[in-house]
Formats: C-alpha cells, structure tokens, sequence
C-alpha cells in the first residue's frame, strides 16, 4: 500500500527575541534531549558518485524497534529558518522533514517572535502511519512547550533553558580522588566546587555546550601561572585543554565539542 505524506504545521507567538527562540530551538542536541528524542548513533560522511553527503543514522524507540536512516545536510539560515530531511532505509518510515521558521510578530514588536514548526511524514506501513501522529506531532508539541518552560522559568540566557534530568550516573569515588589531585593545583576551591557539582547535576549535552565565558572563568580560577588554553570555535562552544604535566583530570569527551583532561 503507498500511504500518502501528512503534512502538519504548527505556529504560535512567544514574547521572545527572535534570536533568543533561534538559540533555544537551534540547539538540536539540548532539544532533542528535552522532548524525549531516543539516542541516535551517526556515521561519518558518506557520498555517493555527484550526489549530496549524508550520514547514516541509526536508533531505537523504547530501546526495541529498530531506526536506520540517511540524514541530509541541515538548510540553515540563522535567525530565520532551517530545516533537515531524513530518508528511511526499510522499517516502518520512509520519509521525515523537519523545520522550524521564526517570523516577525503580528503587532510588529522586536521583543516578540513567530514560531512555526513544520514536519511532514511518510508511513510504509500501517504501523508507521499509526506512530506518525503519536510520536511526531508529540515532538512538535513538546518544542513548543520547551519555548513555554523558558519562559517560566524566568532564565535570562538560552544556555540555562530548563532540562530534564540526566540519566547517566557518577563515580563518587573516583571523582573525589581526581578532585583531590585538582586541588593540589593553583585551583580555587570555589572553582573545584562548582565543577563537581556540575559533573553530577548537568547532562552531557550541557557539558558539550559551555559557553566561552563559563571557560574564561575557570581560567581564571586556574591562575594566570596555570597552562591553560581556551580555544573557542565558530559556535562559541569552547574546549578547555590541560598541558600533559598537569596532575589527571576528570576526562569528558562528549563528540569533539568539548574535553577536559589530561593529554
């Protein structure tokens, strides 16, 4: 049987500058996270002769059924728009796009912006096109709420929007000892505090994500004697790297995005 596309759209407007709702639902890894997407594993790039790149994709919903798909280069225009399609390679699915589109507020207002979230699904099966409505139009409906919770929660940058909690767990132990090998070091105590709290509290995905100046501050908690070096990128995302004589450090690795720890 060939199931047609469904086509959903949802719009609304939210007291926020644009570029504010543009860092919140931009942020794919933080968004995801929040609307309760399952983990996905990608390949590298792949191509095929003259055709576009894309990586491989692959999951699983409840940890059973089984995801695998070709996902194509994002279409991105800060401040405006972007969208990404996916391909589905056998499974219940053949075709997903996704897009978000911020326009400008009916009365005009700079400190209001438009939302609108557009997705479009194609089942190959009757079970996929029974999960289209509870799976996709659940993930349109929860962006909008992580929208709803920022704003409710009174924070005044992106980087503390509201998350779930995080899944992973913590080794007290080992932690306690590199800490103790931390403080041995030009390190303020107040610095040393503040990371293991945010080992414990935060999810990889904010770790990913600290801001340069977050950075700047644990430098400087270091001490300018300390050899550190802050390298930010393009994304303002930051890797803070430690010369090797420096005593071991909790190692984060989280893709390429951020490391903490000896060399």
């Amino acid at each position: 049987m060939n199931y047609a596309v469904k086509n959903y759209t949802m719009e609304r407007e939210f007291p926020l500058r644009k570029e504010t709702i543009w860092k919140l639902l931009s942020d794919n890894n933080r968004l995801n996270l929040y609307i309760g997407l399952f983990p996905v594993a990608f390949s590298e790039a792949k191509k095929e002769g003259n055709s576009v790149f894309f990586r491989e994709g692959r999951a699983k919903i409840a940890n059973t059924v089984p995801l695998h798909w070709r996902e194509y280069p994002f279409q991105w225009e800060e401040n405006r728009a972007y969208s990404v399609e996916r391909r589905y390679i056998g499974g219940r699915l053949d075709y997903y796009l996704w897009g978000v589109e911020l326009f400008e507020a009916k009365d005009g207002s700079p400190n209001k912006t438009g939302v609108r979230i557009k997705a479009s699904f194609k089942a190959r099966n009757a079970l996929g096109a029974a999960a289209i409505p509870l799976i996709g139009l659940q993930s349109m409906k929860n962006s909008m709420k992580y929208l709803e919770e920022y704003l409710a929660s009174g924070a005044d940058d992106p980087f503390h929007a509201p998350q779930k909690s995080p899944n992973h767990k913590v080794q007290l132990d080992e932690l306690e000892r590199l800490e103790t090998a931390l403080r041995k070091r030009p390190v303020k105590e107040e610095y040393v505090a503040l990371l293991h709290d945010y080992l414990i509290e935060k999810s990889s995905q904010d770790v990913a994500h600290i801001e340069p100046a977050a950075c700047e501050l644990m430098a400087c908690g270091l001490g300018r004697s300390a050899p550190a070096l802050i390298v930010c990128n393009e994304r303002r995302h930051a890797e803070l790297e430690l010369e090797s004589d420096l005593p071991e450090l909790p190692h984060i690795e989280v893709g390429t995005e951020f490391v903490v720890g000896s060399q």
